[in-house]
């Protein structure tokens, strides 16, 4: 087979590769970081996201796996997975409940197999490389600092190697193991709620 026919084979392959992808992976089942509740970091959308604000960007979210959504946020539990934001505990959240909603009820059909961060990283510098995406949003719900850092690592580093974006944030700014993760993402205070207001990103 020639070089040129070689190439569009393994291209081929890649895209059906891509193709084939379940709705989303879970890449890390423990305690929050924050006060050791169990949480889920669920990544979907590798290869597309049509959010108008931030592109088709790889989306991970951070869920309490114990207890839906709605219900933590109403019952304040969701400070596992939300930290020190003072929009958490139903007090004014930006994020869309209907997708996340969608997210929680897709992980406890079991639609989300598990796979490593590393798999997943590599999967989404993939279809990066193929056009499919954008890069990666390091918290479409919940703050990175609630899974260790070496999670987020192992996601982010792929991507960052391929030249595509890696965007987040945290609340956790000085705080519970924030160094760490702020080098794939964006530091968040509030100068009412929060000491020093600092900012900075990947």
């Amino acid at each position: 087979m020639s070089a040129p026919s070689s190439a569009l084979a393994l291209r081929s392959a890649r895209r059906n590769a891509l193709a084939s992808l379940p709705a989303g992976f879970v890449v890390y089942r423990g305690p929050s970081l924050i006060d050791g509740s169990p949480i889920v970091v669920i990544v979907n959308t590798i290869t597309s996201s049509e959010n108008s604000k931030i592109g088709r960007m790889a989306q991970v979210w951070f869920l309490r796996s114990d207890v839906a959504p709605n219900v933590a946020i109403k019952s304040g539990r969701d400070v596992a997975i939300c930290g020190g934001c003072p929009f958490a505990n139903d007090n004014g959240c930006f994020v869309d409940m209907r997708p996340l909603m969608s997210v929680w009820h897709a992980f406890e059909r079991g639609s989300y197999p598990d796979a490593t961060p590393e798999q997943v990283g590599e999967l989404i510098a993939l279809a990066y490389n193929m056009g499919k995406n954008d890069g990666i949003r390091l918290g479409a719900y919940g703050d990175p600092a609630a899974a260790p850092f070496e999670v987020l690592e192992a996601l982010a580093l792929p991507v960052k190697g391929m030249g595509a974006a890696t965007t987040g944030y945290t609340h956790a700014w000085g705080g519970y193991n924030a160094p760490g993760h702020l080098t794939h993402g964006a530091g968040t205070t509030h100068p009412d709620t929060l000491p020093t207001p600092a900012c900075r990103r990947s």
